[in-house]
């Protein structure tokens, strides 16, 4: 067993033994947490990884490096993971001329980081604000927007109706991790638990119900939660990892002030 393997047995150990002790659930796939992690440690927050979600190639996924050779008028890239998949076949693509609209600071990081300097960016971080406020159509009016097979309609639907001709390809799919019944029992202990997308909110709320609070990454994630009826749902107004850990600080806030109160 490696040393990392050994740290993260000993976190899942010590989050059992000692049960009282409040922790955060950290829920993207695994390895992407880390940025959450460390803001919350800054805060002193403790967490425990328990990766909701995980990624697979999607039914389009070959397509995608060919239909990037062809004339758009805007590629739209709505999550990391999108803009992960994407970039790959740009690549393979040998990196053609494209306009790119993003949803997100996350999704224009990766993007940036990538080589990509994205041309729109919505003022709310939603795929609907990015339909109603993307301008044009102005050229051919082609959309190209690649997407979980489990992204909403609303992207698509948006702009189909301003006039846009959009194409979506589900180019990668989002499932359910695998947990252990070590993790399971880990999970039912948290104190607050940090979503960042509606197919974590949809596995968490099937394994353990819906009484933890949420701390939701944005809009989306939280109006997730609400309709799976998680009664104690924090978001920040605008996505990122600082607003997020801002969302989990008021949501452990929130829980304790409720406890002090029930102990009067």
């Amino acid at each position: 067993m490696s040393l990392e393997d050994n740290k993260k047995e000993e976190k899942v150990l010590n989050g059992i033994k000692h049960p009282r002790e409040r922790f955060v659930a950290l829920t993207r796939e695994l390895g992407k947490n880390l940025k959450l992690e460390k803001a919350l440690s800054e805060k002193g927050v403790r967490t425990v990884e328990l990766p909701c979600i995980a990624f697979e190639a999607g039914i389009d996924s070959d397509s995608l490096p060919s239909a990037l050779k062809e004339d758009w008028e805007y590629v739209v890239v709505t999550s990391p993971e999108a803009a992960s998949v994407f970039l790959d076949a740009w690549r393979l693509a040998s990196q053609p001329s494209l306009q790119v609209a993003c949803v997100g600071t996350g999704t224009k990081q990766a993007l940036q980081e990538g080589g990509i300097e994205p041309v729109f960016m919505p003022s709310k971080a939603t795929g609907k604000t990015l339909a109603d406020e993307l301008p044009g159509p102005q050229g051919n009016g082609r959309v190209l927007y690649p997407a979980s097979a489990k992204a909403r309609t609303e992207v698509q639907g948006g702009l189909t109706a301003r006039g846009f001709t959009v194409t979506r390809l589900n180019t990668y799919d989002t499932v359910s991790a695998t947990w252990s019944e070590q993790e399971l029992q880990m999970a039912a202990s948290a104190a607050v638990v940090a979503l960042a997308s509606p197919s974590a909110v949809k596995t968490w709320a099937e394994r353990l119900g819906t009484k933890q609070y949420a701390a939701c990454i944005g809009e989306t994630s939280a109006s997730a939660c609400k309709e799976l009826g998680f009664e104690h749902v924090f978001w920040p107004e605008s996505p990122g990892i600082p607003g997020w850990a801002q969302a989990v600080h008021d949501a452990l806030e929130e829980m304790e002030s409720a406890e002090m109160s029930r102990s009067k």
